[in-house]
């Protein structure tokens, strides 16, 4: 944590300060049996070193999932200790991870009661909680913590109705509004977020007192890292005003006074009190902000996963002993007391932050770096957050075979065993530069050093009981290539990116040889992962602007927690040679039933349809292009000899044709399992479909629309059948223009269009879940993500050269395998059996949709105009 948040003399200023402010007035508002007695007020500088309290850093259970990076793992709380009876009082719990939080506790058996601002909207909030569990013992009662009248009024309530308090959630907030003023005249933030809260806490402490075992949990931000307070302007007057200063002042306060409440409750106290950082969130809370749909869906935890961390510090057992530490991020409880473990490159970033991580969980450390000054630098720092660490620095130069083999030495000399080897450093798009031994730097480097590293020191690797060993690798490997012929890439072939994907690529296959030539029997298991796009030295070859750094790229604590999952995750223990990204795990079989695949000659669609086979579905696919249609099916056929597969001539962009591959697909088939709506057209310029529509409109909805419709008959004949729904992350900027759906008179624009007719996907599956809900037919909507397909074909005029695609599409995009995961869940996974009408992205769900994508009345508009465009049969409306 930062020094600022650990300072005990700011902290008590603090605390007399908020006493004096919100006027506590009697005892029994004590701590430790002593009145609260003011100090002189200083205003103490801070800084940005991330210290953590008492050497410790808490970390809980929350991960910031960033687009497509590798495993993206998000674990969940896993206690499943029952609240039955237990008293919970959580604020603000009428949206958000507030209201998530209290559905969870809910099913726990605890009695709730939520305190809300609005108790139209607290009733609302409870209602949608009784839905999902009918037994939610939950009451609502109004709380305005700008308000000290709202706060004591809001408690006496409280203690009217109840002896004691178990827990005691202060979750609500407000989130860089104007320079607003509370009713009692201080500045927003600061007195709803720290004020309010901390009058509410020890307003309740004497009922919390009268628990067994109670728990005080506040919900702050990472922002507190970054904040400051001001006691000489507390309220951040005179022009000193800024909305994320003062958040930032809110949320360190909070951290502050957790940490002084711990200390003057003291060990043998029955209270014990946390705080907590949830990760980004998508919730009311950025009511006051301009971010775009698109950023927070992108980059913007679900109120369910961000009410994860929260829940982890109301019931995790293993947390009885703690009080007053913060808590973040997710955390494997694998000890590594005396094991051995060797870090690459661990200066700087993520291996730094690997580093840090395994020596608070007892393990002695070698990081071998090619700048010793640094590493010392690194040691100190790792030091200062963990006093006890047990590391040691030695020099290793990866791009030298001679070094390589030094550090190798110097390491056996010293250790009789490796239980862990970590190569994490790395080279990035750096200019045309050779190694020591002649070879391209960033090959040299990125795998031929790690290379050596590895294979000599396998013999000490091999003494461990049980070894790993981690490669590092990128997202980048999916562009890269090897050049046997020319593995240097000498005589012009030499690009930055060519070169790195090349040296990445070599990692994945290098690990998945090693794991082979190891064999299973081996006690040594090897892992190569994606850590996600991190803002580390690694770009220091790159022209990347610092703001678009920021915005897109994860700090290294985040970017090390896939290198510790793979280091420590026990469910690992007997895999070996595997990449780590999210993927579809199902390996259900689909044994001879019928699945009708869109628009799939290529991309994400093609890919579908290979996967389907190798499932031993009957596969047919509609396509406008049929002799690319028939490519495309003699390339499955030659991956898959088995493959059942046949090719049905399907325009999406004419409602003829949609009916002709209906009609004859039902004289082919009585039945069909599974419908995935996949082609689809992007940011065309202003064509119009065969029947006068607006192509985009006509040809990713419309066509769609029908063609489900006219096969809904086969699909009630299936036992369980699933309509998968291929939209986008556009659909966050679509629109549904019911009265202008066609955007003519010059409110025509590609990605307008492209937005609107994915949003209506969104909601016809919608729609058409509520219509289906009394069959056995489910739907599904989702997102695939961003893939280098020939859906960009009207984006870039470019040739269809790799060499000719953009820069985003080069190094950004999925590959079509990838792509097509999120599709292959929802057609696939049976935990989606009870589910239907729901969106998914990077397979797993969406909870929380912009307010466009749940509005049922354009819903059930978009349906009614659909049909009339359509003209739609009688015998098919539904």
């Amino acid at each position: 944590m930062p020094k600022h948040s650990m300072d005990e003399t700011a902290a008590k200023v603090l605390w007399d300060m908020s006493c004096e402010l919100v006027n506590l007035e009697d005892l029994s508002y004590l701590v430790n049996g002593k009145r609260m007695i003011g100090l002189s007020v200083h205003e103490f500088g801070t800084n940005a070193l991330n210290m953590r309290l008492n050497g410790k850093r808490m970390i809980g259970l929350s991960v910031h999932e960033f687009g497509t990076n590798a495993l993206n793992m998000r674990r969940k709380c896993k206690s499943e200790r029952r609240l039955d009876g237990k008293v919970v009082i959580i604020t603000g719990a009428n949206t958000g991870i507030g209201k998530e939080t209290a559905l969870q506790l809910s099913l726990r058996g605890a009695k709730i009661y939520i305190g809300c601002r609005s108790l139209e909207k607290a009733d609302a909030a409870v209602d949608d909680i009784r839905k999902v569990n009918p037994k939610a013992d939950i009451t609502s009662l109004q709380l305005d913590l700008s308000s000290f009248k709202s706060v004591r009024q809001f408690a006496n309530q409280v203690v009217e109705r109840e002896a004691m308090i178990d827990i005691l959630i202060n979750n609500a907030g407000i989130y860089q509004c104007p320079e607003w003023e509370t009713v009692d005249g201080f500045e927003m933030q600061f007195g709803t977020n720290h004020l309010g809260p901390f009058l509410l806490t020890l307003t309740l402490l004497p009922l919390l007192r009268k628990a067994p075992k109670a728990r005080v949990v506040n919900v702050a931000s990472g922002f507190h890292e970054i904040g400051k307070i001001y006691f000489d302007n507390i309220n951040l007057r005179n022009g000193k005003y800024d909305p994320q200063t003062a958040y930032c002042q809110s949320k360190l306060a909070m951290v502050i006074c957790t940490r002084e409440m711990a200390k003057r409750l003291g060990n043998k106290s029955n209270v014990t009190v946390y705080v907590l950082n949830p990760g980004v969130v998508k919730t009311e809370l950025q009511r006051h902000q301009k971010y775009s749909e698109t950023l927070m869906n992108a980059m913007f935890l679900s109120p369910e996963m961000g009410a994860q961390t929260t829940l982890y510090c109301t019931l995790q057992e293993e947390l009885d002993g703690e009080s007053g530490f913060y808590y973040e991020y997710c955390k494997s409880e694998r000890r590594l007391n005396g094991k051995v473990v060797i870090i690459t490159g661990a200066n700087t970033g993520i291996g730094k932050e690997t580093a840090l991580q395994l020596s608070l969980r007892g393990a002695k450390i070698y990081i071998g770096c090619r700048s010793l000054e640094k590493a010392e630098t690194a040691i100190n720092d790792i030091k200062s957050v963990n006093p006890g660490a047990d590391i040691t620095s030695l020099q290793l130069d990866l791009s030298s075979f001679k070094s390589v083999r030094q550090f190798a030495q110097q390491v056996m000399e010293r250790e009789a065993i490796i239980d862990i080897l970590i190569n994490n450093a790395g080279v990035m798009a750096c200019p045309e530069w050779q190694t020591t031994d002649g070879f391209e730097m960033q090959f040299g480097t990125n795998y031929l050093g790690p290379f050596l590293l590895t294979l000599t020191l396998l013999p000490h690797i091999k003494r461990a009981p049980v070894a790993r060993i981690v490669n590092v690798s990128s997202s980048m490997h999916a562009i890269g290539k090897i050049y046997f012929d020319n593995i240097n890439l000498r005589n012009g072939k030499y690009t930055p990116t060519r070169a790195y994907g090349q040296s990445k690529l070599a990692v994945v296959l290098g690990t998945r040889e090693l794991a082979k030539r190891l064999g299973k029997n081996s006690t040594v298991t090897c892992y190569v992962l994606n850590p996600g796009a991190i803002k580390t030295d690694l770009q220091r070859h790159s022209n990347m602007s610092e703001g678009m750094m920021n915005m897109m790229f994860m700090k290294p604590d985040m970017g090390a927690q896939t290198t510790l999952y793979c280091t420590l995750q026990e469910e690992l223990d007997h895999e070996s040679g595997f990449y780590y990204k999210r993927k579809v795990k199902t390996n259900k079989k689909l044994n001879g039933q019928v699945v009708v695949v869109t628009g799939a000659n290529t991309g994400i669609g093609k890919e579908t349809a290979y996967q389907m086979t190798l499932r031993e579905a009957k596969v047919y696919i509609g396509c406008r292009d049929v002799k690319k249609g028939e490519t495309a099916v003699k390339e499955i056929q030659s991956m898959n000899p088995k493959a059942d597969i046949k090719l049905l001539k399907l325009d999406l962009s004419s409602l003829q044709s949609v009916r002709h591959f209906a009609k004859e697909l039902s004289q082919l088939e009585s039945k069909v399992d599974i419908l995935i709506n996949n082609a689809g057209v992007m940011a065309c310029p202003e064509w119009k479909t065969e029947d006068g529509f607006e192509m985009q409109f006509g040809t990713n909805h419309l066509g769609h629309f029908l063609l489900t419709l006219h096969l809904v008959p086969l699909l009630k004949k299936s036992s369980a059948a699933r309509i998968v729904n291929v939209s986008s992350g556009l659909h966050n900027f679509g629109e549904i223009h019911l009265n202008n759906i066609n955007l003519r008179n010059g409110d025509y624009h590609p990605f307008f269009a492209y937005g609107q007719s994915k949003l209506a996907n969104v909601l016809f599956s919608r729609e058409l879940a509520k219509r289906l809900r009394h069959t056995y037919i489910n739907t599904y909507s989702l997102n695939p993500g961003a893939i280098d397909t020939d859906l960009q074909r009207h984006v870039e005029k470019t040739d269809d050269k790799p060499k000719g695609k953009g820069f985003m599409r080069r190094n950004l995009f999925m590959t079509p395998f990838m792509g097509s995961q999120t599709t292959l869940y929802c057609a696939l996974e049976e935990d989606l059996d009870d589910e239907t009408g729901y969106f998914y992205d990077n397979c797993r769900r969406i909870d929380y949709m912009i307010a466009e994508a749940n509005d049922d009345k354009t819903a059930k508009a978009l349906w009614k105009l659909s049909e009339d465009f359509v003209k739609l049969e009688d015998h098919l409306r539904i």
